[in-house]
């Protein structure tokens, strides 16, 4: 479960840097003003920073924190092949 959860993490975390990335580009596709960059994570603010920023970052952080307290708790947990 741990590895899954952590294989997960990890594709949702590419998928975050992919998905801001190209919305910067379809942002920047529509603009008449010509000159466009794709701004830093600490620059936006606003709903843009809670949509491109907080809610992936947080699902992010949600899958490998809890990867991490399985992984604790596993280690915690008696093995149960041992007898008595």
């Amino acid at each position: 479960m741990r590895l899954f959860l952590k294989l997960l993490g990890t594709v949702a975390l590419i998928a975050w840097g992919a998905f801001y990335w190209w919305i910067h580009e379809m942002a920047c596709a529509f603009s008449t003003s010509g000159g466009c960059r794709i701004h830093w994570p600490w620059q936006l603010n606003g709903e843009d920073f809670v949509i491109l920023v907080l809610a992936p970052g947080a699902l992010v952080v949600a899958l490998f924190g809890l990867a991490a307290w399985l992984g604790r708790r596993a280690a915690k947990a008696p093995d149960e092949g041992e007898l008595g």
